[in-house]
């Protein structure tokens, strides 16, 4: 998939943060945007972000990288949403500094020189636990949560990116 047009060298910084479900990269993202003073590109900005272009909030979710599912990755009316967000996404980088949480910006930003590239993982047992205490789940529904997220977000990534999420070589940091 092409590149959408991306910042110029003199381009605002940006920080991509790939991360588990239950490995804290969410909070990571926060800290960080909140510390640097940069934007949190997230779920809640690229809602509005999506409503902004005449899209409705529920078009993002049924697309986003969190409910993607393999029923959804052959509808045509679906690709043009999902192609709309890099764009959205780098539009946004060359007027601020961003924390790019999810959503492929590692692979949006590959080749913007001086992009910082991190993954958030964390062991099995470890989100599991983060999940039951956060979100008040059983074990059972934890593991099965942890699993599923997993699976459904290296699909968005294979999909739209052709690219393997957990390979390091994306990353500067992991």
């Amino acid at each position: 998939q092409p590149s959408p047009s991306l910042p110029s060298s003199k381009s605002m910084a940006i920080i991509t943060i790939s991360r588990q479900i239950g490995s804290g990269g969410d909070e990571i993202a926060a800290r960080l945007a909140q510390e640097l003073r940069f934007t949190l590109v997230d779920h809640t900005l690229l809602v509005k972000l999506v409503k902004g272009q005449g899209l409705s909030k529920s078009d993002f979710e049924a697309l986003d990288e969190e409910g993607y599912g393999k029923a959804r990755q052959d509808r045509e009316e679906d690709r043009v949403y999902v192609d709309l967000l890099p764009t959205l996404i780098a539009d946004l980088a060359a007027q601020k500094d961003l924390v790019v949480l999810g959503r492929g910006g590692q692979f949006i930003f590959r080749a913007v020189p001086g992009a910082l590239h991190v993954r958030v993982v964390a062991g099995a047992k470890e989100r599991v636990k983060r999940l039951m205490e956060e979100r008040g789940l059983d074990e059972h529904s934890a593991v099965r949560l942890v699993e599923e997220s997993d699976e459904t977000r290296r699909r968005f990534i294979q999909y739209h990116y052709g690219e393997d999420l957990d390979a390091a070589v994306h990353y500067d940091l992991v």
